[in-house]
């Protein structure tokens, strides 16, 4: 729904970048459509539902820290 037939991610089976190509989606549509964010809140709680998936899944990446450093900045910014 959030994505256009152009947009949309090719590959099935990569879950993560599906779900990210969504959530950059909503981030620009924040403010401009009903498909955006309506509050940063909920930018984090995509982000924390992608970290816990991650963790059970795949443990001992390193792409937690990365989100854990995305999710620490959109709490400390929101969408400033």
């Amino acid at each position: 729904v959030y994505l256009t037939e152009e947009k949309k991610w090719p590959n099935q089976t990569e879950v993560y970048r599906r779900a990210f190509a969504i959530m950059i989606e909503r981030v620009e549509q924040a403010g401009k459509s009903s498909a955006g964010y309506q509050s940063s809140d909920e930018l984090l709680a995509d982000l924390l539902m992608i970290k816990r998936s991650l963790a059970m899944h795949h443990p001992a990446r390193n792409e937690l820290k990365i989100i854990q450093k995305l999710i620490r900045q959109v709490q400390l910014f929101g969408f400033h």
